[in-house]
C-alpha cells in the first residue's frame, strides 16, 4: 500500500523538486533567449538610425549643393538680374530698389536654411565651413538698408550670427 509506505512522501518531494529544478533552468534558458533577442534588436534599430542619419545628412548636403549651383546660375543666365546685383544700390531705380531687395532677401532665406540645417547637426562641419565663409563675405559686402529689410523677415539668432561677421569672430577667408 502505497499510503502506508513512509518513503512515498519522500519520493513525491524528490520528484517535485526535480521538476522545479528542470522549471528553473528552463526560465533561464528563455531569459537568456529573450536578451538576446533584446540585444540583436537593439543593434537592428542602431544600425538603422545610422542609416537614417546619413541619408538625412545626404540630402542636406544635395540641398546646399542645388543652392551653391541655383544662385550663381540665376545670375549667369538672366542679364537683368546680374544687372540688378551687380549695379549700385542708389543708382538703381525704385523699381529696380524693390526687385533687388527681394534678390537679397531669397539669397539670406537660402542662407538661414543652411544655418539651420547646420544647427540641427545635418550638414558636414566641412560644408558648413564654407557656407560660413560665403554667408560673411556676402554681409561686409552687402548694402546697408538692404540688409537691415531683409534682417526683419528672419529669425534673430540667424540675423546675431550673420552680424557677428563683422566682429570679426568669424574668418572669412579660409
Amino acid at each position: 500500500m502505497a499510503g502506508n509506505d513512509p518513503k512515498q512522501p519522500l519520493l513525491s518531494c524528490q520528484l517535485d523538486w526535480r521538476r522545479d529544478l528542470d522549471i528553473d533552468k528552463f526560465n533561464k534558458w528563455l531569459t537568456l533567449v529573450a536578451n538576446v533577442a533584446i540585444l540583436g534588436g537593439l543593434v537592428f534599430l542602431a544600425l538603422e538610425i545610422q542609416q537614417n542619419t546619413n541619408a538625412v545628412r545626404s540630402a542636406a548636403v544635395q540641398e546646399a549643393t542645388s543652392i551653391a549651383r541655383e544662385h550663381p546660375l540665376m545670375y549667369a543666365q538672366n542679364p537683368e538680374v546680374n544687372r540688378l546685383a551687380m549695379a549700385d544700390y542708389e543708382s538703381l531705380s525704385e523699381e529696380d530698389q524693390r526687385r533687388r531687395f527681394w534678390l537679397d532677401v531669397s539669397f539670406w532665406h537660402a542662407m538661414q536654411g543652411l544655418y539651420r540645417q547646420n544647427e540641427l547637426g545635418t550638414l558636414p562641419e566641412q560644408e558648413w565651413d564654407v557656407w560660413v565663409r560665403i554667408i560673411c563675405a556676402n554681409y561686409v559686402q552687402s548694402v546697408p538698408q538692404l540688409w537691415e529689410r531683409a534682417a526683419a523677415t528672419h529669425a534673430s539668432d540667424f540675423v546675431e550670427f550673420v552680424e557677428s561677421c563683422s566682429s570679426g569672430d568669424v574668418n572669412i577667408l579660409p
